[in-house]
């Protein structure tokens, strides 16, 4: 049988779609559609880093860094600071650096939201059916080829739901530092994510975290009072 039903009829995934499995094909699909992709002649457009209003002059990026940030007023610096590291970095090279850090984004973002799907009580074949649907689509492509905060951010975003939805079912400080740490760049990267947002979702968790320690404290102490 390909598949199995629990206790409650319930249909679960194929016993063949080991988590293992999964993100092995995923990884695979991901590099024939990038490849074909290149093959079909996109490639990555550098172009807003030279009219783009969101970027500050690339010269001051490479010679004037951390200043130029400091008075980088009309814009969150995370972006640009990051920018300015691969340019003063990378040399000639930093188109190619800025492609494969994009085309490391979107495998997250693909994977990502596969992730998130299943943990919505999604089937794995329709999380990956969608998912992959949204890879090939128009957008994706666009996006993950041009040098924007637009794409990274995404990314981010998703990745951190993924790491919000692993620590509500499993509290713990690392989880929680991760999640808050993904949000805070989200801030410092895109004005549309103001202080009051970060200071609210950041303040949840913390709260949820208290309180799962509280009910593991005293689960803790049930069972040793029982063993007495």
């Amino acid at each position: 049988m390909l598949t199995r039903r629990d206790d409650d009829g319930r249909v679960r995934v194929p016993l063949s779609w080991t988590p293992v499995a999964t993100y092995t094909l995923l990884v695979g699909l991901f590099a024939v559609v990038e490849i074909t992709y290149h093959a079909c002649g996109i490639r990555f457009d550098v172009s807003p880093l030279t009219y783009g209003i969101q970027f500050l002059d690339p010269a001051l990026l490479r010679s004037d860094l951390l200043r130029s940030i400091w008075y980088l007023h009309s814009q969150p610096p995370a972006f640009n600071f990051i920018v300015g590291i691969v340019l003063k970095t990378s040399g000639p090279h930093w188109p190619a650096v800025f492609h494969v850090g994009y085309l490391a984004c979107g495998l997250v973002l693909y994977l990502g939201t596969v992730q998130l799907i299943i943990t919505f009580g999604v089937s794995r074949l329709v999380a990956v059916c969608v998912s992959s649907a949204f890879l090939i689509s128009p957008s994706f492509v666009l996006y993950e080829h041009w040098l924007f905060y637009t794409f990274p951010l995404a990314a981010v975003l998703v990745l951190s739901l993924v790491v919000l939805a692993r620590f509500l079912d499993h509290p713990s400080a690392w989880l929680a530092a991760l999640f808050s740490s993904m949000l805070l760049f989200l801030c410092a990267s895109w004005s549309l994510y103001q202080l009051p947002y970060f200071l609210l979702v950041v303040g949840t968790v913390a709260i949820r975290f208290r309180a799962g320690r509280g009910v593991a404290r005293k689960a803790r102490q049930g069972s040793g009072g029982m063993g007495h």
